[in-house]
């Protein structure tokens, strides 16, 4: 199973988050045409979707508790080929006395009282939950949640998108899918994915700004700190881009290895 794809509007095969080509950058509605090669496809889409998560997600000012990103400069990888790397963290707090594993909870007093979540459509804009058979209204490509469900306990029904949701566990599963499962390279397998990795867990005890007398940025007790442990992964993600210096443009370069 992979991404489902349309230039146009249509109807959904299976149940999924649907992105549309307004809520990514680069991505023209022609690239995502039936007659285009599967593999050129998911490598344009993924990196549609790193890009727009980079760009949103890095700024300071988005509140993303439990996440970090960032995007290396450019490395040459050959004539006119530059190998593009984005990594990003995901955190999750595992409470003992309930045993159970779940996004660092939201702080609920301060100044920081309710922030920190993030919904799917405040990183991709427009992003909307389409079950199997339901309408498709625009070009753009839909992320089945059946390819996210061995990463969290996500369930269809269970995804709601909305201005003030908390989309935080699907995006955690959206990484690990690409850090552990997205199309890598290979002598038999084209793709412009060269390198991807996901962390094995760490864990921590909270402290600092989680669990801080003034203002915390969690609603973990400070008096429950022996409870609680901060798992942590990190995910990285490279692609491979060809520069066309006729045109002044550039593109995934997905081929086999």
């Amino acid at each position: 199973m992979s991404f489902e794809y349309f230039d146009a509007s249509g109807t959904a095969v299976a149940d999924g988050v649907f992105i549309p080509l307004t809520g990514v950058s680069g991505l023209l509605a022609a690239e995502l045409a039936s007659g285009q090669a599967a593999d050129l496809k998911l490598s344009k889409c993924v990196y549609a979707l790193l890009e727009k998560a980079y760009e949103i997600m890095s700024p300071t000012a988005f509140r993303k508790l439990g996440f970090t990103t960032a995007k290396a400069s450019p490395a040459g990888a050959g004539t006119n080929l530059i190998n593009q790397n984005f990594s990003f963290t995901a955190q999750k707090v595992a409470k003992y006395d309930t045993d159970t594993i779940t996004m660092i909870p939201l702080p609920t007093s301060g100044a920081n009282n309710g922030l920190g979540k993030f919904s799917i459509s405040d990183l991709f804009a427009g992003a909307t939950k389409i079950a199997a058979g339901g309408a498709v209204a625009a070009a753009g490509f839909l992320i089945p949640t059946a390819l996210l469900t061995n990463y969290s306990s996500l369930t269809h029904a269970g995804i709601t998108i909305s201005g003030t949701s908390d989309n935080r566990d699907w995006f955690a599963a959206l990484l690990d899918w690409l850090g552990n499962a997205v199309a890598l390279r290979s002598a038999t397998v084209p793709s412009a994915i060269t390198a991807r990795s996901a962390s094995a867990p760490s864990a921590t005890n909270p402290s600092g700004d989680l669990i801080a007398a003034t203002n915390p940025t969690s609603a973990i007790p400070s008096d429950q700190v022996d409870r609680h442990a901060i798992l942590s992964k990190s995910y990285s993600i490279t692609v491979q881009l060809t520069l066309n210096p006729s045109t002044q443009t550039f593109d995934v370069n997905s081929v086999i290895s």
